[in-house]
């Protein structure tokens, strides 16, 4: 990820390249019809070289748009396998006790799929920019994350599932639309996010040893409102543009995997609010 100027600036997903082979190294100048859009007349930075990888201003509307357009259909597919299976565990009743009754068993394989997987993108994650390697990845961490939602879905009420299914739907599209639009710049805000990330997990920790509805709908609803706050901060690093900071090109397993994250944790978190209030 970088920042709109085109130093190299840190990422609360890993999504940093660190070992300096990108930069202002091609020599594109400006006017050049591959990498600018032809509405812009301003100077790239350092004296007029564009680096190819960057998604700032003085990048083409063509690459930015793929760009998007690639994140947000690999975000619809992985959307589509996890609600339509957590889906079919709240209506077929045989999938449904399958779940359940097997829960532990699918509890520890959707972890194994996922968290360790998800850690070594974090420590190594180059791993994530080398195709077709990254589309695996993706696939793995889906299926053990899609394991984990489906069987808590299974144990949901009906009612509620679906209830969190269209909040959940209304708040994206609705947070997607307002990053989009507005002129404020969000992407700053990753460093505080990710601070209250670290907050909310010492929180949920200590939720395990304290039973209390009160508390857990008090957590899942900080937990909501730090996601929905993630939402745009993702939605803008991924648009590019003028912000501040914004991802690579070749960064779109982590931003698929960022937003993807953010989406599924805000529906687990209206799903556990609905749940304290019945």
């Amino acid at each position: 990820m970088y920042n709109s100027d085109g130093n190299n600036a840190g990422s609360t997903y890993g999504a940093v390249y660190n070992n300096g082979t990108y930069g202002y190294s091609n020599g594109k100048e400006q006017g050049s019809k591959d990498y600018y859009n032809s509405k812009t007349q301003a100077t790239p930075p350092n004296g007029g070289l564009y680096d190819e990888h960057s998604l700032n201003e003085y990048t083409s509307t063509k690459i930015r748009h793929g760009f998007v357009k690639k994140v947000y259909s690999i975000l619809s597919l992985q959307l589509l396998l996890t609600f339509g299976i957590s889906t079919l565990a709240v209506l077929y009743k045989p999938f449904n006790m399958f779940l359940i009754t097997n829960h532990v068993l699918f509890l520890v394989l959707g972890m194994l799929f996922s968290f360790p997987i998800m850690l070594s993108l974090i420590c190594f994650p180059n791993i994530a920019r080398k195709y077709p390697h990254n589309y695996f990845i993706l696939l793995a961490i889906t299926i053990g994350i899609t394991i984990i939602v489906a069987l808590t879905s299974a144990i949901l009420n009906s009612e509620v599932f679906f209830y969190s299914l269209g909040t959940t739907s209304v708040v994206v599209i609705g947070l997607t639309i307002f990053a989009f639009q507005t002129k404020w710049d969000f992407t700053g805000w990753y460093v505080y996010v990710f601070i209250s990330f670290l907050i909310l997990l010492f929180l949920g920790i200590l939720g395990i040893f304290i039973r209390n509805r009160i508390y857990n709908l008090v957590f899942a609803g900080l937990n909501a409102l730090v996601l929905s706050v993630s939402i745009i901060v993702d939605t803008q690093l991924i648009i590019g543009g003028q912000h501040k900071y914004e991802f690579t090109v070749d960064d779109y397993i982590f931003a698929t995997l960022s937003l993807y994250m953010d989406i599924v944790n805000l529906f687990l978190s209206i799903a556990s609010i609905f749940s304290n209030t019945k």
